[in-house]
């Protein structure tokens, strides 16, 4: 009898290793996307802080703005900037679904030092965004000097979770904004002067006696134009009682300070009936 051949081990118990995922270079768009976006975040930052830090009577200081608060705001923009990757990677590449590497390990991350020094040379921006256009891998000038690169991340978040980050990021200045609106509004000369002259007007003494609070209250101030005027309205009573207030006033004398120019009163439909 002949022999049979011996069957040949199967491959199916055998796990296939997975090939290790090819770095790829970050195109250019979306390393000035990243870096545009870092620049919108820092610029809501430091809009944010000025709003919740804002003076008494801030407006009339605004018609002869100082250096210092100027150097402040600016500066404080290029100090965020510089420390974007304190925590490793910026928001803006984050957001990207790229990330920072050292070019000789692209493994790992830059230290600190190296992170800093490199977004120092951003006050080069337009020698490095030109280097950056002209470079095949989109490296910049500082990418050369301190041996870093910047690739598409291996395992980035999901798109879907980076669109609902970015929108979180925004949404949360958009509702820092509007919940420092009314403080900053009530830190303005214009509208101590406008409320002193609502509180003393002989038609809304009595109503202001049993409603003193302001609702609904909006001011539109011109300060690049001191000879046209601004104005705030707001709503007095309630029910049946309330009346809608505008108040005009305008900039003058000097040292500047507003006057009011016209108070009218109108009723609320419901009242005139």
């Amino acid at each position: 009898m002949s022999e049979k051949p011996s069957e040949l081990p199967s491959n199916s118990g055998k796990t296939e290793i997975p090939k290790p995922i090819k770095p790829r270079a970050a195109s250019k768009g979306k390393r000035l996307l990243a870096l545009l976006l870092d620049f919108i975040l820092a610029l809501l930052l430091m809009n944010t802080l000025d709003q919740f830090f804002r003076s008494e009577d801030w407006d009339l200081k605004m018609q002869t703005p100082g250096v210092e608060k100027m150097l402040i705001f600016y500066g404080g923009i290029i100090f965020l900037m510089v420390i974007r990757d304190l925590w490793g990677s910026s928001p803006g590449r984050i957001l990207m679904g790229i990330s920072l590497r050292n070019f000789e390990d692209l493994n790992t991350t830059p230290g600190i030092s190296t992170r800093l020094k490199r977004n120092l040379m951003l006050l080069l921006f337009p020698v490095e965004g030109l280097v950056l256009l002209k470079d095949s891998f989109a490296f910049r000038l500082a990418d050369r000097w301190f041996k870093t690169a910047v690739l598409e991340h291996p395992k980035p978040m999901r798109v879907a979770l980076r669109l609902l980050l970015g929108n979180l990021l925004f949404f949360a200045f958009f509702g820092a904004a509007i919940l420092l609106q009314k403080s900053s509004l009530e830190k303005t000369a214009a509208y101590k002067t406008a409320e002193k002259s609502i509180r003393s007007h002989p038609e809304l003494t009595l109503l202001l006696n049993r409603f003193p609070d302001f609702e609904e209250t909006e001011m539109s101030l011109d300060l690049r134009n001191p000879s046209s005027l601004s104005m705030l309205e707001t709503t007095v009573g309630k029910g049946k009682l309330r009346n809608k207030v505008r108040v005009d006033l305008s900039l003058a004398g000097e040292p500047l300070s507003w006057e009011v120019m016209k108070v009218e009163i109108i009723p609320s439909p419901s009242a005139t009936e």
